[in-house]
């Protein structure tokens, strides 16, 4: 077999499980459960599924594992990775060797203490990237030069997350929902080129230091989130942002052209832009409980139905049932 995938399964031992060896030929599906009776466990790839080149990868329900590839090149056909159910700890040093990702999916993950950029260098494409119910303490990797159609984290809380440079890509999907960010380094950029959507919901994005964050899609949903020392930036043809906080300086600018629903909302600066062709006599639909029009400033202390403090409390508590899984 030309794939010579890794994986190093290191574990403490639970009752019930048991090693389940599975090739799916018509999928070419190569799923591994972590067994019960060794305290770690090298497998290998190539002695497995010889009588057919593995595209899908799936390994479960583990208590520790390190995923890694020794001398594999382009010739590597994998293109879908899921990993799910590791109580304690996934080290992923894989290097995904090729240039178009199907999926890559991480479910229900103790802890990750990296994804690095090395494990990226070859992908210019990833179809789906799914990360849930998941702690990582340093996302290294930027994602940039990389066309994402969808990209999830749900229940993801990130310790530290260098930077996001995805940008110029048609029809990216972003949906981030319960998830608790902070940024050490530069910017955060979800931009399409053309149609595409972004929706966060109850999540915080924290800079460690005062930084950009730019949303660009046809749609843009911003519910219940916070912001701290961040400058966001909205453009977007609809765009509907309510019960969202922001602090230390975090400022918010929105451009649309067709649509803004925006109620509820305490931030410390923003301004709200009327698309041009609306100052040109065509009126837009505009839903703003704010009562904030053309380029005029939110007044600070404006009224939120939802308290920041509360928002807060329910991003601290989503922190801490993903740490403790």
């Amino acid at each position: 077999m030309k794939i010579g995938l890794t994986i190093t399964i290191c574990f403490t031992i639970i009752a019930g499980l048991r090693a389940e060896d599975s090739c799916d030929k018509d999928e070419k599906l190569w799923h591994y459960s972590c067994p019960a009776d060794k305290d770690n466990d090298d497998i290998s790839m190539s002695a497995n599924c010889h009588d057919f080149d593995t595209v899908s990868v799936r390994v479960s329900s583990c208590v520790s594992v390190t995923i890694s590839e020794t001398g594999i090149g382009l010739e590597n056909e994998v293109e879908s990775l899921t990993v799910e159910n590791v109580t304690k700890e996934l080290q992923l040093s894989t290097i995904f060797s090729v240039q178009n990702m199907r999926l890559i999916k991480l479910l229900n993950i103790g802890n990750i203490p990296n994804i690095t950029h090395f494990s990226f260098t070859n992908v210019n494409r990833i179809g789906q990237l799914h990360i849930e119910n998941t702690k990582i303490e340093f996302f290294e990797e930027t994602l940039k030069k990389i066309n994402i159609n969808e990209f999830i984290l749900i229940n993801v809380t990130i310790e530290k997350l260098h930077a996001l440079e995805i940008f110029d890509v048609e029809g990216l999907n972003v949906t981030f929902i319960n998830c608790r960010i902070t940024v050490n380094g530069g910017p955060v950029q979800l931009e399409n080129s053309k149609h595409g959507s972004i929706k966060l919901v109850n999540t915080m994005f924290e800079f460690e230091n005062s930084g950009n964050m730019s949303l660009k899609a046809e749609y843009v949903q911003v519910l219940n989130c916070t912001f701290i020392r961040a400058s966001v930036n909205v453009i977007s043809d609809y765009i509907d942002v309510n019960d969202t906080c922001g602090y230390n300086a975090s400022f918010l600018t929105l451009r649309y052209t067709k649509h803004l629903e925006y109620n509820r909302n305490k931030i410390l600066s923003e301004k709200l832009y009327q698309p041009e062709k609306a100052k040109e006599g065509n009126q837009v639909p505009e839903k703003n409980n704010n009562s904030v029009v053309d380029e005029a400033k939110v007044a600070k202390g404006a009224a939120a139905g939802i308290s920041c403090s509360l928002s807060l409390c329910l991003v601290a508590v989503s922190y801490i049932l993903t740490i403790r899984m």
